[in-house]
């Protein structure tokens, strides 16, 4: 009887990640450590607490020493991890609601664990400012995506058959994008239109997903480094509350053209 682990490609990689490189290029380093998770029999659950524990030991780190390669090994480690378990998931199809309820409530701790750690290492006013802005702004994410999930759903509810959002006329291109799309798609690097290397590229560095948790490798590297990292970490957030909110908008726009009645 072959008692081998299934073998862990690309193909279980999540297809969500297809227009972010870097998240990309973070799940392929991912997959190595995946299937040494398979070959020691962790299931995707395992994986996710295991991410966590990571994390928390990185904080711990962060916050009570001066040991910044350290700090950085661990929480890069959590990542590599956090992309590990759903890849486990999809080649032992064995993905669940409750593990991607586990998964991403383990990540929101994650992102308020951080900030945290660095306020108390750092200690400065500055640093307060750029943490609870940068917690505020990631939980502003969060509702504002939730809104937005829950308004796209009555949507849904109401205009049958729409599975896509781009088959909705309140998701439609703007002209000018179409004609700047169609011109980028005309310029060819290396087999790859210039739209895709660009979007890509903006992709990597502004979606709110598992790339999110690199802007926390430099808080163990000294407080200018830790200060612009968190900057850069409530840009990002800010980016996303404006497109969920845009999107919302435009979405209860649709709902008052089809009168629904709100309770």
């Amino acid at each position: 009887m072959n008692n081998r682990p299934p073998r862990v490609s690309s193909k279980h990689i999540n297809p969500n990640l297809r227009e972010e490189p870097l998240s990309v290029a973070l799940a392929y380093c991912a997959l190595p450590l995946a299937q040494v998770c398979l070959r020691l029999g962790l299931s995707p659950s395992a994986i996710t607490v295991l991410s966590m524990l990571s994390a928390l030991l990185s904080a711990i780190a962060l916050a009570f020493t001066d040991w910044g390669v350290g700090f950085a090994a661990l929480w890069f480690f959590s990542i590599l991890l956090d992309f590990a378990d759903g890849t486990v998931a999809r080649t032992t199809a064995t993905t669940s609601a409750s593990g991607s309820f586990l998964d991403k409530f383990t990540d929101e701790i994650k992102l308020l664990l951080l900030p945290a750690a660095c306020i108390w290492r750092h200690q400065s006013r500055t640093m307060v400012f750029l943490a609870v802005s940068a917690i505020s702004l990631s939980n502003l994410v969060l509702y504002a995506n939730c809104l937005c999930a829950e308004r796209y759903r009555l949507l849904c509810s109401q205009q049958a058959g729409l599975s896509d959002p781009r088959q909705s006329l309140i998701f439609k291109t703007p002209p000018w994008r179409i004609k700047l799309k169609s011109f980028l798609e005309r310029v060819h690097i290396a087999k790859y239109s210039l739209h895709l290397i660009l979007r890509g590229t903006l992709n990597s560095f502004t979606a709110f997903s598992g790339n999110i948790f690199l802007y926390f490798l430099p808080f163990g590297f000294g407080e200018p480094a830790a200060g612009l990292a968190l900057g850069t970490y409530g840009l990002v957030c800010l980016h996303s509350v404006i497109r969920s909110v845009q999107k919302c908008a435009r979405i209860n726009s649709e709902l008052d053209k089809n009168h629904f009645k709100w309770k």
